[in-house]
């Protein structure tokens, strides 16, 4: 296994972002398609869900972890990372790659110059990605692997013209995000938070609340 096939439900996140998925979504944009995640779909299973996507290790044609001698070329395989992320993401890669943490050196540009030989993986998220500059700089690189649904930050073209992979993580939060948009729908129409704040200051025992200002008015006609 790479990372593994099984993630723990409270690490879903970092699970799609080592097993690049749906790239159908970039394939206007970008040269290359993976057929088999057409049909591939994860499946929840318990507290777990189960991927059937290749992940990060998979692009590289290992499924050990990170070795000393017996495989030395995972070792010589850079992935840059711009920013913090996760820990336990970063624990991880750091396992099985030469993990670069670019925001730990102060000269950046000197770093990537060192190690633009080595880097072939760049992992972004919705704030972070490689733009058409950095790009020309690592001549290597192979796949940008997106820790978010959006990929704003990659230029798209750049990664096209290079034949670069471009992963994300989509569909992850979908419910998330529709369960707090009725909340917050909720909590504007019946001023939820208005009528928290009344309670808490004590102003109910000065008299009652009205929970709405909305008026119906039925007419009514007997014979």
């Amino acid at each position: 296994m790479a990372l593994t096939t099984t993630i723990g439900f409270g690490c879903k996140l970092i699970s799609i972002c080592l097993h690049p998925t749906r790239l159908r979504h970039f394939t206007p944009f970008l040269p290359f398609h993976w057929s088999s995640l057409n049909t591939a779909q994860p499946q929840r299973t318990g507290h777990h869900y189960q991927s059937t996507y290749p992940n990060l290790s998979h692009r590289f044609g290992s499924h050990q972890s990170k070795p000393s001698t017996e495989n030395p070329t995972m070792e010589s395989i850079g992935v840059l990372m711009p920013a913090p992320m996760s820990s336990y993401l970063e624990q991880e890669l750091e396992k099985r790659f030469n993990l670069l943490k670019l925001w730990t050196v102060p000269q950046k540009s000197q770093f990537l110059k060192d190690n633009s030989g080595s880097i072939r993986a760049f992992i972004g998220n919705a704030g972070n990605g490689p733009d058409a500059e950095l790009i020309e700089k690592l001549p290597k690189l192979e796949i940008v692997a997106c820790f978010s649904v959006g990929v704003d930050k990659v230029d798209l073209n750049k990664c096209r013209e290079k034949g670069i992979r471009v992963t994300n993580s989509p569909d992850v939060l979908t419910d998330d995000v529709a369960d707090l948009a009725i909340g917050l729908t909720l909590a504007v129409l019946r001023r939820l938070c208005e009528s928290d704040r009344y309670v808490r200051s004590g102003q109910w025992k000065m008299g009652d609340y009205k929970l709405t200002t909305k008026v119906v008015s039925f007419l009514c006609f007997w014979t």
